[in-house]
């Protein structure tokens, strides 16, 4: 995936319009990924439970290797958190 801003642009707005058709009826898991220059994955998985509320799991890695789970706060715009996720340190 391209740097460019117009590339994140589109993948905020992606994510954004995902998680709002996930909200009804019943939830549903939108998954993210692009590899950073040295080929490693960079994941950021957005859970929208049934009752509307955003779980993010993405990097650190736990002890088991599994992705660090939390809830997205209500002030918390899903597609801004993927896009900084995914973009990588300014």
């Amino acid at each position: 995936m391209s740097d460019d801003a117009e590339t994140l642009d589109m993948v905020e707005a992606t994510v954004n319009d995902a998680v709002a058709s996930a909200r009804t009826p019943s939830g549903g898991i939108i998954t993210s990924r692009r590899y950073d220059r040295d080929g490693e994955p960079v994941v950021a998985n957005l859970k929208v439970l049934e009752d509307g509320m955003l779980s993010l799991a993405s990097a650190p890695v736990d002890a088991s290797g599994q992705l660090t789970v939390r809830d997205l706060q209500a002030a918390e715009r899903p597609g801004a958190v993927v896009r900084s996720l995914l973009a990588g340190p300014a």
